[in-house]
């Protein structure tokens, strides 16, 4: 009998159980026979067990030590295939292609250059030089892998001078898990859910929640995710200047599994809420998340919100971007019901109908059998 193909998924840069490394990636490809490891650094969350899937963590020792215990990590597990998820693991990716025979998938999550450009605070001449070396590393080296994966139409483009085995594996929900509430929710509750940082106009969220008050004095913004430590005070301080400490309320991240109980609270979603070349690229998965449990989205305008959410009318574009202007349509959702029924509804539909893992997930299969012939 054939033994398992055995795959390594390789991370520096997310948590063992990312949403879709793990709940999508890994959990699919273990479904469907072969055999998972996921090298990633070591976190305090408790690892589920599947069967199938194995964990090996590095504990966080910085930066470039990170990445030379996770080759090593990944070298002992004698893999058919590598899945790198960092531009800066490419170059281990191809040492083991050429040294050991092993196949290399690159799944490339983002435009890099305005990656490092939009949400680094460093100076504008550190994020230029890092940008660019970032970038000319990953278009040198990513010609030397197999199979190239990327996440969004925008990403996949710059890379087709690049790479000609290429293929979109969008980060669409598991529609399974994000099961709408079977009556909506009473409370007037606007929920943003994922990075607290200054690069995804955070303080502009609660600002608007000054025009919100006005006419909806009960209505709470939520919200949920990681924060450094620094960017926590700044945020309570400008809570606190604005008086809206019982208006905005900051919790602490939730599990993936855990997010579809987190939805149900809201009535209205954030999300996208800087219009930066990165979102100009990229497909936030948190509208969709927002879509199949029927609830309406208000983001800015970038390419991605105006094709899927207001494209399918699950939702509202934002423009222009301003306190004001958010704080109204939030005030406008909260006031007519109806609109709000209507949006969730159109929403949901369209992520049954295509936006969703089970749509994207047979790409991934077929990358997998064309690199490993199988």
């Amino acid at each position: 009998m054939k033994s398992p193909l055995k795959v390594c998924h390789v991370t520096v840069g997310h948590n063992p159980t990312d949403d879709r490394i793990f709940y999508k990636e890994a959990c699919s490809l273990a479904r469907h026979g072969y055999r998972v490891t996921i090298v990633a650094h070591q976190t305090a969350e408790q690892l589920p067990k599947i069967e199938g899937i194995t964990f090996l963590l590095f504990p966080d020792k910085g930066y470039f030590q990170n990445i030379w215990q996770a080759y090593k990590l990944a070298k002992s597990v004698r893999a058919d295939l590598y899945h790198l998820h960092e531009f800066e693991l490419l170059p281990f990716g191809l040492f083991l292609k050429h040294k050991y025979k092993r196949s290399v998938v690159y799944d490339a999550h983002e435009t890099i250059f305005w990656f490092f450009m939009d949400f680094s605070r460093r100076s504008l001449i550190v994020r230029l030089i890092a940008g660019s070396l970032a970038q000319t590393l990953e278009y040198l080296t990513v010609r030397g892998v197999d199979y190239l994966v990327t996440v969004t139409l925008w990403v996949e483009a710059r890379f087709k001078a690049w790479h000609p085995r290429r293929a979109i594996v969008y980060n669409f929900p598991i529609v399974e898990l994000f099961q709408p509430a079977a009556q909506p929710p009473d409370n007037p509750i606007i929920l943003y859910h994922g990075q607290l940082v200054a690069g995804r106009n955070i303080e502009l969220m609660i600002a608007a929640m000054l025009t919100v008050r006005k006419e909806n004095p009960d209505a709470i913004l939520l919200l949920a995710g990681n924060a450094s430590a620094d960017y926590l005070t700044e945020l309570r301080q400008l809570i606190g200047s604005y008086r809206l400490n019982s208006q905005v309320q900051i919790l602490p991240p939730v599990a993936y599994n855990a997010i579809p109980a987190l939805l149900r609270r809201a009535t209205i979603g954030l999300a996208a809420m800087q219009p930066n070349e990165s979102y100009k690229r990229s497909i936030q998965v948190k509208p969709f998340e927002f879509m199949a449990m029927k609830i309406p989205v208000l983001a800015c305008r970038v390419p991605s919100i105006e094709r899927y959410v207001a494209g399918c009318g699950a939702g509202i574009v934002v423009d222009p971007l301003t306190p004001e202007n958010l704080g109204q349509q939030i005030n406008y959702l909260l006031q007519h019901p109806d609109v709000r029924k209507a949006m969730g509804e159109r929403g949901r539909t369209a992520v049954v109908q295509n936006y969703n893992w089970n749509k994207t997930l047979p790409t991934l299969l077929q990358v997998y059998k064309a690199v490993l012939r199988c």
